[in-house]
This record gives structure tokens, C-alpha cells and sequence, in this order.
């Protein structure tokens, strides 16, 4: 088995390690305020790949954390009106990103460990650290600890940064202001319960040490391949593996990172006021034409999200998913009753996927398999023939996009289909008498797609059509 992935460290593409399993690590989302399309892309990317190894026959030990301690949490705890503590905050918005992930048909993690369930082990490497002399405790006497990065030559391997950041969250007491925090002593304003005791007094862990330390607790000291967003290659993963290699770890083989998302051409930011929330996203399209629409660029590309591209995805799926619906509406009435199985996926759409997941060149080739699907159904052609092309169709979309609705093969089908689109006309009519003409023109489409004809509350139907 081949996987060529692109390995941010070495620059290049290069051919996974496949030992017995593939150990996967993510940086999971800070948990501060509801997930936007940003997480939920990269989430979607990295589910992608899990799919596929595991189609593969590659067992993966998937590890995603969740930091749920952290100034912007804290911070978010002091702004709220609703007198939320910050821990309370942390699990709310832990349970949307779940949601979210659950609605586009992430699979959950193996693991997804806390940062507050992991301080001892946190401060156990902070104090190996020092030991080793790569971290020191501040110099103005407080209890802050740095990591060295003068005592670690190789600082700046992973994204051959030369004009290194300065960390300006606490500058006192460093030797080096480009050095970063490891350990952060308690502030007076610090809410209760915010802090943990240390070696070096009351405090909490910096960012970038939870991550090294999770990493390796569930992974091992090598494993496989460490996911993230471009955004974190620094100074988030460049200190992760500075700290990890200074730690005696190898750490991860392969370093992956996904596109960043833009709005209208801007950079999607906080700051800006531009985010995207996931939840306004589903409020548009349904959760798989998302999902759709985030697998229409490589993975490693930027995402321009605008509402006509989402639009325009979300018509392309619905196209295909429509073209699903008539091969088994049509098979179903010719009488087919053979099992829908797939011995072997189509070879371009292996090797797409096998050339750094290409899953854009993937999907053109489903897309090919279903124009082909229309036209055998349009020509009734070979049902065996076309039976296993739908099969096929339906499996490759297993490990990119899954449909929305599970299609069960059986002789209720009709009955079922007939009040599926009773529900869906009766969705339309509430659009329309709200004045949501975005729903209501949506569902229109959905409709036409099964040659489904509304006009003025009158319904006709044609020859369907993918």
C-alpha cells in the first residue's frame, strides 16, 4: 500500500510509513466560542483521510485534543452576560463543535483528551525540560517557566522561519524575548479555579507544551502523521516540535496542514468580524452539501467561501445525490435484486486519493460514474452493470461525502418515497408563507431534480432526469 502525503517539515512529498497502524494526531479546536467553517474544514479533511487508510485496511489511532483552558476562554468567561464560569464555557462550546463534527459525519476521535485532564503529566515535562537545561524559570523571580530556544539550534526546522516572533504574552524575566512560555504563573484577575499548583507556584501550562505532551502520551514518542491548520504551523507546531525533540521524541513522521478559509477574498478572522459559523453555514445547505463544498478544493488550498460558491456546491450535490435516488428508484422498479457490493474502487480514484489525497480529482471521477449512471439508466442499459456502478458510487462517497439519507433497498421503497415527498412539499409551503424564498427556491430545486415540477402549489411529474 502507497500514500503519498505532502510533509511540511521536509518540504516535499512523501511516501507514508504504513506499520500496523497509522497514528494520527490533530490539534483540536480552543474552546472559546462556537466552531466556524474553518474548523469544520479541517475536521472534514482529516476524517477524509482516516476513511480512506482505513479503507485501505490501515487500522488508525486517531487523537484530536481539546484545549479547554486557555486566556481566550478566560477572557470570553469575563465578557459573558450570562455569568457562565469559564470551565462552564469550555464544556458548552465543546458539545457545539461535537455537534458540528457529528453533523458532517466526522467520525469521533479515538481519543480526545482534555488539557485539564493531563496537568500533572504537562508539568512532569516542563520539569524534564528544565532538567535538561532547554527551559528556565522567569528571571524576575515569578513563576513563569520559558523554553530556551538559544539551547535548541534546530528551533525553526519545521517552517525555516528566519524572522522569529517575539512572544509578547510575558515578556518580564526571559532571557531571549523570542523565547516562549511553557508555564504561566497566576494573575490576581484570573478567575477561580483557573489555576493549578506547580513547582514554580500556582499557574497554568502555555499552549504549545499541552500538544507535545498529549501527542506522546497516546501516540508514542514517533508516530505517523500530525494534522493541523496552516494557521498553527507557527508558532504552535514549531514549538511543539522543538519542545517534543528537546523531550527525546522523534515526534510525528509527516506534518499536515490544511488551506486556510477566506470570505469574499478576506482572510476569515475574528478580528475582522467575517467568520462563518457553522451553524449559520447548515441554516443554508444541507449538512453533506458542506461538506461537499469544503472537498471542492485541495485540501491544502485556500477556500474562498462566498455564498454564490456555496450555492453552486450545494446544486452539484444535490444533482448527484438526485442521480443516486433515480438508479435505485429505477433498479428497484426493474426488478433487481442482486447484493450491492464492490470488489474493487475504481483505480483513478485510488490513485487521486493515493497522490497527497487529492480528493478534487477524486470527485471528478465520481462525477463521471454518475453521468455514466444517467446515461445507462436513460439508454436501460445493463441493470448487473449498472448496479455495480452504483455501487461503486455510493462507496467511493463513503469515504468523501456520505449522503444524507441512509437508502435502504426494499419493496416500501415506493411508499417511503412518496411521503418523503409529502414532507418535502409541505417544508416548501412553510418557506414560501414566511417569505423565506432561499428555503423555498432550494427545495424547488431538490424537487426538480427528481423531475419533480411545483408551480403555484400544483405538482406534475416527468421523466426523472440526474
Amino acid at each position: 500500500m502507497t500514500l503519498n502525503l505532502y510533509d511540511t517539515l521536509s518540504r516535499r512529498i512523501v511516501t507514508l510509513d504504513c506499520r500496523d497502524r497509522v497514528e494520527l494526531y490533530v490539534c483540536g479546536p480552543t474552546v472559546q466560542s462556537p466552531p466556524h467553517i474553518g474548523h469544520m474544514r479541517s475536521g472534514v479533511v482529516y476524517d477524509c483521510l482516516r476513511r480512506w487508510l482505513e479503507y485501505k485496511g490501515l487500522p488508525v489511532l486517531y487523537v484530536r485534543n481539546i484545549t479547554d483552558i486557555d486566556d481566550k476562554i478566560l477572557a470570553s468567561a469575563r465578557s459573558t452576560e450570562t455569568g457562565e464560569t469559564w470551565w462552564q464555557i469550555a464544556y458548552r462550546v465543546s458539545g457545539l463543535f461535537n455537534e458540528a463534527y457529528k453533523a458532517l459525519f466526522v467520525k469521533p476521535p479515538d481519543y480526545e483528551p482534555l488539557v485539564t485532564a493531563h496537568i500533572p503529566d504537562i508539568i512532569k515535562a516542563i520539569e524534564i525540560l528544565i532538567q535538561k537545561n532547554v527551559a528556565y524559570r522567569a528571571m524576575d523571580g515569578s513563576g513563569n517557566v520559558f523554553f530556551s530556544i538559544d539551547k535548541h539550534p534546530s528551533y525553526g526546522e519545521l517552517t525555516d522561519q528566519k524572522d522569529l516572533l517575539i512572544d509578547d504574552c510575558i515578556t518580564p524575566g526571559k532571557r531571549d524575548p523570542r523565547d516562549f512560555t511553557l508555564w504561566k504563573e497566576k494573575k490576581d484577575t484570573d478567575p477561580d479555579l483557573a489555576f493549578w499548583e506547580s513547582p514554580w507556584g500556582p499557574g497554568r501550562p502555555g499552549w504549545h507544551i499541552e500538544c507535545s505532551v498529549m501527542a506522546t502520551k497516546y501516540l508514542g514518542t514517533r508516530f505517523a502523521i500530525h494534522g493541523g491548520g496552516v494557521d498553527l504551523r507557527f508558532p504552535h507546531h514549531e514549538n511543539e516540535l522543538a519542545q517534543a525533540r528537546a523531550l527525546g521524541a522523534h515526534f510525528a513522521d509527516i506534518w499536515m496542514h490544511t488551506g486556510a478559509v477566506n470570505v469574499e477574498g478576506i482572510k476569515m478572522s475574528k478580528s475582522f468580524g467575517n467568520s462563518v459559523l457553522v451553524q449559520d453555514a447548515l441554516s443554508k445547505v444541507s449538512p453533506s452539501a458542506l461538506r461537499y463544498y469544503f472537498l471542492t478544493a485541495h485540501y491544502r488550498s485556500t477556500l474562498n467561501y462566498t455564498e454564490n460558491s456555496l450555492s453552486q456546491a450545494c446544486n452539484t450535490w444535490n444533482k448527484l445525490q438526485g442521480c443516486i435516488y433515480r438508479v435505485y428508484d429505477y433498479l428497484e422498479r426493474e426488478g433487481y435484486e442482486n447484493d450491492f457490493c464492490v470488489s474493487q474502487l475504481n483505480t483513478d480514484f485510488s490513485t487521486s486519493l493515493d497522490n497527497d489525497l487529492n480528493i478534487p480529482e477524486a470527485l471528478a471521477i465520481v462525477h463521471n460514474k454518475v453521468r455514466e449512471m444517467n446515461r445507462l439508466v436513460d439508454t436501460q442499459a445493463d441493470m448487473q452493470y449498472l448496479g455495480n456502478t452504483l455501487s461503486e458510487v455510493v462507496e467511493m462517497l463513503s469515504i468523501l461525502c456520505p449522503i444524507d439519507h441512509k437508502i435502504t433497498y426494499t419493496s416500501g421503497a415506493q411508499d417511503n418515497s412518496k411521503a418523503l415527498l409529502q414532507v418535502l412539499l409541505e417544508a416548501r409551503d412553510r418557506a414560501r408563507s414566511k417569505g423565506d424564498f432561499y428555503t423555498s427556491d432550494l427545495l424547488r430545486e431538490l424537487l426538480a431534480e427528481a423531475d419533480i415540477s411545483v408551480s403555484d402549489g400544483h405538482v406534475s411529474y416527468g421523466s426523472p432526469r440526474g
